[in-house]
């Protein structure tokens, strides 16, 4: 069977902006909205996911596990995989692979901001065509690559339940602080 798939890029920039960051919820959005567009969960049961394990993707983030927890839940599957390499084996990686292809791609591009606008995050958000027209449609091992933006005004439907992921995340930080081999 292949190592690879179809690739799926949701770039988006953050800018001075602090409230659009690469977070668990951001990821959780993404994957939402891959799935249902392209009718992936219809015959399928399992999903595997590799992460890089960077601190957007921990895999002992409760907020991560819980924001997992519930696509699990909410897409009906029988197993959620997750997965991450080990530090120092990102030659196994198929993310950082993938992410060599993508830097080619962008060999000799100049992406020209447009001082017209007044705020950074338009700025930024036309950046972000201009990517995506590097990356969208090229191949990467023989699949075609699926580039789309994530604007500056995009919402996220899912909210993670603030409440109870921030009570999650309380409770995780005490019980690492009194055990530190305890991991979530």
């Amino acid at each position: 069977w292949s190592r690879t798939g179809q690739l799926f890029i949701r770039p988006f920039a953050s800018g001075t902006d602090r409230s659009i960051k690469a977070t668990s919820e951001v990821h959780i959005n993404n994957i939402q909205r891959i799935t249902s567009e392209n009718n992936m969960l219809l015959h399928k049961s399992v999903v595997t996911i590799i992460s890089d394990n960077g601190p957007d993707w921990s895999t002992d983030c409760t907020a991560n596990i819980y924001n997992l927890g519930r696509v699990w839940e909410e897409k009906r599957l029988d197993a959620l995989i997750w997965v991450s390499y080990a530090p120092g084996h990102s030659r196994f990686n198929p993310i950082e692979r993938m992410f060599s292809r993508l830097t080619d791609l962008l060999q000799g591009v100049i992406i020209d901001l447009d001082t017209s606008f007044k705020d950074t995050s338009q700025q930024l958000d036309m950046a972000l065509i201009d990517l995506c027209k590097c990356w969208n449609n090229k191949s990467y091992c023989n699949y075609k690559i699926d580039c789309r933006p994530m604007f500056s005004v995009n919402a996220n439907v899912f909210d993670g339940h603030e409440k109870l992921k921030n009570l999650l995340m309380n409770k995780s930080q005490i019980q690492i602080q009194e055990n530190p081999n305890v991991q979530f």
